[in-house]
This record gives structure tokens, sequence and C-alpha cells, in this order.
């Protein structure tokens, strides 16, 4: 409970706890922890096409993980293929597609000028007075 309390002594609160128990502090406390050394943090990141390249292959067999020649031969067909298909360019990243243009529907319909219709429709309006003969 106050173990992680900063004024407190650790040691001599274990050697009081040891002593209560019947146990020998001088034999399970010790005073002097053993120095920690810290480990190097080193972190890599591949994406899939890395795998071609050798070096990478040794990194990542150091590290503990194999890729079979198996793997590797199948993922060079699809690469392949996705080449031949224009998927990918030939150093395996990916192609932008290109925005399909859409069909041209024709030509448009024929509309007579708008001075056209405007003449046209007058006549036609209902409530027009009646002229004179």
């Amino acid at each position: 409970m106050v173990a992680n309390d900063p004024n407190l002594v650790r040691v001599e609160l274990l050697k009081d706890l040891m002593e209560q128990s019947g146990r020998d502090p001088g034999r399970v406390v010790t005073e002097k922890l053993p120095e920690k050394t810290d480990e190097p943090n080193i972190s890599f990141r591949f994406a899939g096409e890395d795998l071609y390249n050798p070096m990478v292959r040794e990194i990542l067999a150091q590290g503990g993980f194999e890729v079979s020649q198996q793997a590797i031969d199948a993922a060079a067909g699809q690469l392949y293929q996705q080449v031949a298909l224009g998927i990918r360019d030939a150093s395996g990243k990916a192609v932008p597609m290109r925005p399909r243009l859409a069909e041209h529907g024709g030509p448009a319909a024929q509309v007579s000028p708008l001075s056209q219709r405007v003449a046209n429709d007058s006549g036609r309006r209902p409530g027009r007075p009646v002229e004179a003969p």
C-alpha cells in the first residue's frame, strides 16, 4: 500500500516484514538492486513490395520472422498479373485510376430561339383582347 510512497524507505519496510514473518532479512532482502540496462528500442516499417528486397528479408530473419520462398514466388506472380492488368507499375507501386469519361449523349434537341417562342405563344394567352375586324 505504501511501497511506492517516495517518503518511505522500502528496504526497511521489507526487513521489518521479513522479521515479523520469521525469516532472516539479511538473507532475503538486498540493499542494492541489480542495475537495469536499457535495451535499444528499434522499429522498422515495411510495405509488401519491400519483401522483394533481400536486405529486408534478412532483417526480418534476424528478428525471428521467416518469409518462405514459396510465399515470395506467389507474391511475385500476383505482382506480374497486376502489372499486366495495369493495376501496378513495374516497380510494384499502384497506378492511379483514371476516371472514365461519360459517353456523349449525342446532339441536343433543336430549340427555337426565345424570341420565336414568345411570338408563337403570345397569341394563345387566355383573356387576350379581341381584335376588331
